[in-house]
């Protein structure tokens, strides 16, 4: 069986090391790199070609609303999941609208 293969793209590494820590407790997916900013996080999903981003909104180089932007522009197929620590309305629309209604919203 194939393993899904996630990205992790957090610039905490307390929160990416956690995340991965999880994520490797589930036998159906598997971590293929982790990423500390934006930039580095749309470098690695075009070389490493996750199925599954999980990526923190607010980072440094290029935030996490950008970073998704493209790397769902490069890897149309890839799944995103937004990370945010903001309960604001503007922050969801804005990550959701427009191009990005792939996305799950998950309150």
């Amino acid at each position: 069986m194939t393993k899904t293969r996630v990205l992790i793209a957090d610039d905490h590494e307390i929160v990416r090391h956690g995340i991965s820590a999880l994520v490797k407790t589930l036998s159906q997916f598997e971590v293929c790199g982790e990423a500390t900013d934006g930039r580095t996080a749309v470098q690695k999903a075009k070389e490493l070609k996750p199925d599954i981003v999980i990526i923190d909104i607010a980072m440094p180089q290029l935030n996490g609303l950008g970073a998704t932007r493209q790397i769902m522009h490069e890897r149309p197929s890839t799944k995103v999941l937004v990370l945010t620590m903001h309960d604001s309305e503007q922050v969801v629309i804005h990550i959701t609208f427009p191009k990005l209604l792939r996305l799950k919203i998950l309150f």
